[in-house]
């Protein structure tokens, strides 16, 4: 009987100690959470204290500016006043000085500026490249018309012949006599042309 007795002590004692021991390492974690908690309120507080003080600094800057605002009405009211004394002492002034008669001069024409030569020529040439034939100067000034491309004068289509004569050559354009402008690097077997050939442009 004393064995066995000694035995269930034993074994209600190591029982106990390891209720105990559950019992430590569950005060141990409750106060490690506890501290967790404690950083994180810590924590927050810190962020409403910087908040506080942010929306503290937000509402003297609203303050400043209405008073900036205030001042600012308060000018452009006087300001609106001097005006309005000064366009009355002036009117006053007008009325009260002889006015002299107005000068009227005569209109003169506005000088039309016609599109560079060179950019005439260089559409010119696309416009000509698109057709199987001389194109005639006539045809040509409609097309370029079409595009938007106004030449003025006293005489336009001539305006036009006097730029091709000047800038064509340089985009390879000809005056076929007799048929058109074409191109010089390409055939006219109707007007007896071949591409290369000497010849006079107008």
């Amino acid at each position: 009987m004393t064995d066995e007795f000694e035995a269930d002590i034993a074994k209600r004692l190591d029982d106990a100690r390891a209720r105990l021991n559950e019992v430590l390492q569950l005060r141990r974690d409750s106060q490690k959470r506890i501290a967790v908690h404690r950083e994180r309120l810590a924590q927050i507080n810190e962020f409403l204290r910087e908040e506080l003080i942010l929306a503290a600094r937000i509402e003297k800057l609203v303050t400043g500016m209405n008073q900036i605002l205030t001042t600012l009405q308060s000018l452009d009211g006087k300001i609106q006043d001097v005006v309005a004394e000064s366009i009355e002492a002036q009117n006053k002034d007008t009325e009260d000085t002889p006015q002299k008669p107005a000068l009227v001069f005569p209109r003169t024409a506005i000088a039309t500026h016609n599109p560079r030569k060179e950019e005439i020529a260089k559409i010119s040439r696309e416009i000509i490249e698109a057709s199987d034939a001389p194109v005639s100067r006539a045809a040509l000034f409609e097309a370029l018309a079409d595009r938007s491309i106004i030449i003025s004068g006293k005489n336009p289509h001539m305006v036009l012949s006097t730029m091709l004569w000047r800038a064509g050559a340089e985009e390879g354009i000809i005056n076929l006599k007799g048929y058109g402008y074409w191109l010089k690097d390409r055939d006219y077997p109707e007007g007896n042309y071949r591409a290369g050939d000497s010849l006079d442009d107008e």
